[in-house]
């Protein structure tokens, strides 16, 4: 997650009073926010990229651990990283990790979401919704979000771009996914 630097300080607070409210259990209970990780190699990974992040300078601003926790709970955790070249920018971490990246102004930030090496969806969050849209058609993502989170609609497409895939789901582009065009040359 890109934040301006004025106010990332304002942000950690908040998303630290959110991990800190967060419930840990089974999944299928409605009142629970995290549930276990699928598998214990994806928790090594996660713990992995944490440890190797934190090891060449990430800060680590948070981390709720669970006490009771008994199976593969990893613990929500809140990272600020200043590091171009670190894990937690450069990779994807299937686990409740969150990211900040602190950007100078808006086109740092822009300048940053597209240093990605990924690009399926992203989201703006501003006050100036056009501004927003204005930021969203810069971002080299398949899908943008402007106030919102991802939405998925089977009227319109939803894909990738760069490393996180290509063609599309969904909508008239989603379609011919399913189709199987042939050509035929006939001598004359």
């Amino acid at each position: 997650m890109i934040i301006d630097k004025s106010v990332m300080k304002e942000f950690q607070k908040h998303a630290i009073k959110f991990m800190d409210l967060v419930k840990f259990g089974d999944p299928m209970d409605e009142t629970v926010n995290f549930g276990t990780m699928a598998r214990q190699d994806i928790y090594e990974k996660v713990q992995a990229q944490v440890e190797e992040a934190k090891n060449i300078g990430d800060q680590m601003v948070f981390q709720k651990i669970h006490d009771n926790a008994s199976g593969l709970y990893f613990p929500p955790t809140i990272m600020q990283s200043d590091n171009v070249d670190s894990v937690l920018r450069n990779d994807e971490v299937f686990g409740p990790v969150l990211v900040l990246i602190p950007a100078d102004d808006e086109e740092h930030a822009v300048e940053i979401a597209n240093s990605s090496q990924f690009g399926l969806g992203g989201s703006v969050w501003t006050k100036d919704k056009k501004k927003g849209e204005e930021i969203a058609h810069r971002i080299e993502t398949g899908a943008m979000y402007v106030n919102q989170v991802e939405r998925v609609d089977i009227r319109f497409p939803f894909g990738g771009t760069k490393k996180s895939g290509y063609g599309r789901e969904c909508g008239a582009y989603g379609i011919k996914e399913f189709t199987c065009p042939k050509t035929v040359w006939i001598e004359k």
